[in-house]
């Protein structure tokens, strides 16, 4: 799994993720998503296009990540959805939680 965080003056901060979101990578990207929200102000956008895939592991870190950013008032964006991982998300009931576009 890849991690790379863009941020410019004038954009939505992008936190983008590639690989698998696993058992194995759940953990490193918990830690880079808190870190991510604790510096940012208003929102960001998290883009997962480069994802293959989502295990009940990943999908724990993104709804941590959810909750910690709307208790913090930051809004979270996710971008790049693929159809498999939107299948995921539309079965276990993320698609009406996570903001996606």
């Amino acid at each position: 799994m890849e991690i790379i965080k863009s941020v410019s003056d004038t954009e939505m901060p992008v936190f983008s993720v590639t690989g698998r979101i696993d058992s194995t990578s759940s953990g490193v990207l918990e830690k880079s998503l808190t870190d991510f929200i604790s510096e940012e102000k208003k929102s960001f956008t998290l883009d997962i296009a480069g994802i293959e895939y989502v295990s009940s592991a990943g999908l724990r870190v993104l709804l941590g990540a959810h909750k910690k950013s709307a208790a913090a008032g930051i809004s979270m964006t996710l971008t790049g959805v693929n159809k498999s991982i939107r299948e995921v998300f539309d079965i276990t009931g993320f698609s009406g939680i996570l903001n996606i576009k």
